[in-house]
């Protein structure tokens, strides 16, 4: 997924509400980083997918650093 720039807050205000809310979700979403690599951002890790605007609110759709190994394999072999 290719990185965009987060829109600027009047380019916030100009969009329809749930618009304007999966915008500034993005825009917060996209300073993120790895905890375990601070200097690297989640969006730039490819982790974050999507974000979704649903009547019960906004979902973020993510994808698993392990998504290959269900947790539970890799908690078994430790």
């Amino acid at each position: 997924m290719a990185s965009t720039a987060s829109p600027s807050s009047s380019a916030l205000s100009s969009l329809p509400p749930r618009t304007a809310d999966v915008a500034h979700a993005w825009a917060l979403l996209e300073q993120l980083t790895d905890p375990e690599i601070p200097v690297v951002t989640l969006s730039e890790l490819g982790i974050l997918r999507d974000v979704r605007s649903g009547a019960a609110g906004l979902e973020v759709v993510i994808t698993p650093l392990t998504a290959a190994v269900p947790p539970w394999v890799k908690l078994k072999t430790m």
